[in-house]
């Protein structure tokens, strides 16, 4: 009789199981700092091994640097007698699953959707002289340097410690991230705002090529991350 009912409670307890920790049953948040700026996300279990997760970034930054620039070759000087100023803005949303190998140590892969802007103001802010004559900054012009670097679609692969929606620790949880994404080549435009100006010739092909070169390293970005994720229930 023991046993019969021991039966039975395991075959009732079973499917009440696998509906409390089924797809879908336990939801967490996170909140972190990584090499692509703060990031949050959601995420939620489809197996014991198996999350799926929203994850989200932002970085945004403007800094101005004094330069020296060679018009005639387009080299970078020593000298202060240009300014740069720097526009970076990189917003991302990511789908992602992670498969849970061992203690909380999990590979994951999936796909962001992003728009990483970058853009730059060149001005002179003092005198310059090129090939025995002296232009004021007026005469010298601005220069626009506008961009994207990379695709609007990263595929990304990553390694990590943590799991949000575990059931064998407490609700708040430390995790950990490094990977990278897969971004494509950058997207490199120079526009003189004067087509008259002495800077004029400097937006041609030739330099957006060897700017997008220098940018290259940008098709593969690492991502570092840390953070705490807090589960729900």
């Amino acid at each position: 009789m023991r046993r019969s009912l021991l039966l039975f409670a395991v075959l009732v307890a079973a499917p009440l199981a696998q509906a409390q920790d089924g797809p879908f049953s336990h939801v967490g948040a996170h909140v972190g700092i990584g090499t692509t700026g703060p990031t949050v996300g959601v995420v939620t279990n489809l197996t014991g091994r198996v999350n799926v997760r929203l994850s989200g970034s932002m970085f945004s930054e403007d800094y101005l640097q004094p330069i020296g620039i060679d018009i005639d070759s387009n080299q970078e000087l020593d000298g202060t007698e240009f300014n740069l100023d720097n526009e970076i803005d990189f917003q991302q949303v990511g789908v992602l699953v992670d498969v849970f190998a061992f203690s909380g140590v999990r590979l994951t892969g999936g796909v962001f959707f992003a728009d990483r802007n970058v853009a730059s103001t060149l001005r002179a802010t003092e005198d310059v002289t090129e090939g025995g004559r002296t232009f004021t900054p007026d005469e010298v012009g601005t220069l626009r340097v506008e961009g994207t670097l990379g695709s609007s679609v990263s595929p990304y692969l990553g390694l990590g410690f943590g799991n949000a929606v575990g059931t064998n620790r407490g609700p708040v949880r430390l995790f950990a991230e490094v990977g990278g994404y897969f971004n494509g080549s950058p997207d490199i435009t120079l526009v003189a705002e004067d087509p008259e100006s002495v800077i004029a010739p400097s937006a041609n092909p030739d330099n957006e090529a060897a700017l997008e070169e220098r940018l290259d390293w940008f098709t593969f970005y690492p991502e570092v991350a840390v953070g705490l994720s807090l589960k729900f229930n």
